[in-house]
């Protein structure tokens, strides 16, 4: 018996944040072609680009292929990733059908029944009825939603989400640390090249999840005022949408045609920091190749208050009677004018080569892998107690909500036509429910299957990870403290040092194995002989 040969297609639209990204659709796309047993042939995407027509370059490479017999089914997530109009997608299937191939959707299981293609029109119908909605509506109300602060579509800024409910901009803590390390990266005097080197390091994306470069937009992101919780909005002025040409959105309309909104949504850095970059950066333009900070802080982004919870960053400054440079790690609330953290600031040389110390001599010694393995076998023991007791309820929940729709469908294909708005919008919420029972569920499964790790795999990223932290190269150390060190909290008499048994798996940002240890903060210039696992 031959094999079944497929090929898949995935769409991502930037212009909704609603829909699944191209990797979460292939993802779901390959484990389905893996469950039943098929060939996969090749894969075609289109990345930001509309469903309201077909002509997309992805797209039409599948259907000039499938002209040739270069495969058998194409696997969609759903079927509007081919279009959002049932004309076009119903044209396509027809056009694939006369080709030899058919078409199967992952999160829609439609029978060769006349139920099942009725279930099929009405999907798309729905789809095709939203997206015509919204192109409708689109334009209405949007100086009135600035006014109140809230998202009014497109991509938000690195660092923020919108919740959906609200549509107001949320904090997205992981991306945020991003841009917390960016500003104090270029207050210390970094250049965007040596930012861009030192997140990917450290395992950061942009938004569109692409690797920094030297060209990405830092000074977008270091003269945002979002940053410091202002709103704005119609600032930029439009220019005409060029194929090929990037649209500059540095040009600002007149001041009485910008709407700001002062404290609009949450801030990530605080106004006194943005003030200082805005004046750093028009110091670069008057007077570049200005003298950069050569410190390196090996552990920032990892140390935080354990009196006000707020992150602490590196400070260097020349003081006394001797002029004697001081380089710390400080609270970055320590200065602040009303209410001023209290927790003492901690000597940068010191913390930096004790975290080293500990970290070499606790998980990266290579006498202590089967002491490791055992302990590593343990945490994830816990942590998939947890997942296992998740998972039955999602797939519990899951049965439900697709009989609920089969039975909506019954009721259009028995009544006809009545009420079909009403049945329409409960068809969109369930579909909605039911593609996040779908996600989540994978993702449980993600973990199960991600965390598996034998004694071999672990001595191998064991002598990976020394041979990088004995290369004395600042940003191999800092990728390797960031892999293995969760957190660090300093207290006014004691630190506590959370490792992170996970950083021996290679995708290391899947799974988080927190093994805390507590050490006495005044004998950290005496080596800190004295600790305690907590």
């Amino acid at each position: 018996m031959s094999l079944v040969r497929v090929a898949s297609y995935s769409r991502f639209s930037s212009s909704n944040q609603r829909e699944e990204s191209i990797d979460a659709q292939q993802r779901a796309i390959h484990k389905y072609i893996q469950d039943k047993g098929y060939h996969l042939i090749t894969d075609y995407k289109d990345e930001a680009l509309t469903g309201t027509n077909t002509e997309r370059p992805g797209f039409q490479k599948m259907l000039q292929d499938a002209s040739q017999g270069l495969f058998d089914v194409v696997i969609v997530h759903k079927m509007d990733r081919f279009s959002r109009s049932v004309y076009d997608a119903l044209n396509v299937q027809n056009q694939l059908l006369a080709y030899g191939v058919k078409i199967e959707s992952v999160i829609e299981q439609f029978t060769d029944t006349p139920e099942g293609q009725l279930q099929q029109i009405v999907q798309l119908g729905v789809g095709q009825y939203y997206s015509a909605n919204l192109a409708r509506e689109v334009m209405k109300g949007l100086k009135e939603n600035a006014f109140k602060a809230l998202h009014n579509g497109g991509i938000p800024p690195l660092g923020y989400d919108v919740d959906p409910v609200t549509k107001r901009y949320v904090i997205n803590e992981e991306e945020a640390k991003a841009i917390r390390i960016i500003y104090d990266k270029v207050i210390e005097g970094w250049s965007y090249s040596e930012l861009a080197k030192y997140l990917n390091m450290l395992g950061y994306r942009t938004k569109l999840g692409r690797r920094f470069t030297a060209t990405s937009s830092f000074y977008d992101l270091l003269t945002n005022p979002k940053y410091k919780g202002e709103y704005v909005f119609n600032r930029s002025v439009a220019k005409p949408k060029v194929v090929g040409i990037k649209r500059s959105h540095r040009k600002n309309k007149n001041e009485n045609e910008i709407i700001r909104v002062k404290d609009g949504l949450p801030a990530i850095i605080d106004e006194q920091t943005f003030d200082l970059v805005q004046k750093l950066l028009k110091q670069r333009k008057q007077s570049k190749g200005q003298h950069k900070a050569k410190e390196v802080y090996l552990l920032s982004g990892l140390i935080k208050c354990g009196m006000c919870g707020s992150p602490y960053h590196g400070s260097s400054r020349v003081g006394g009677r001797n002029k004697h440079k001081y380089v710390t790690y400080r609270c970055s609330k320590r200065k602040q004018f009303e209410t001023p953290c209290r927790c003492k600031e901690i000597d940068k040389e010191l913390i930096d080569k004790f975290i080293v110390n500990q970290l070499m001599a606790i998980l990266l010694q290579s006498d202590n892998i089967q002491t490791l393995h055992e302990m590593v076998n343990q945490r994830l023991f816990e942590k998939l107690a947890t997942v296992n007791e998740d998972l039955p309820q999602l797939k519990k929940r899951l049965n439900e909500v697709s009989t609920q729709l089969s039975n909506l469908v019954q009721v259009i294909a028995v009544s006809g036509l009545n009420n079909v708005e009403a049945i329409t919008q409960e068809i969109k919420r369930l579909e909605e429910e039911k593609t996040e029972l779908l996600q989540q569920i994978e993702a449980n499964q993600i973990k199960q299957e991600s965390v598996t790790l034998t004694e071999e795999q672990l001595k191998q990223v064991l002598e990976e990870a020394k041979s990088y932290m004995l290369s004395n190269k600042d940003t191999q150390v800092k990728y390797i403290l960031s892999r293995f060190i969760h957190q660090i909290i300093i207290y006014n008499e004691a630190i506590e040092v959370h490792y992170n048994l996970g950083g021996f798996f290679h995708d290391f940002k899947q799974v988080i194995l927190i093994y805390s240890v507590r050490y006495q903060r005044l004998e950290i210039g005496e080596g800190m002989n004295h600790q305690e696992a907590i």
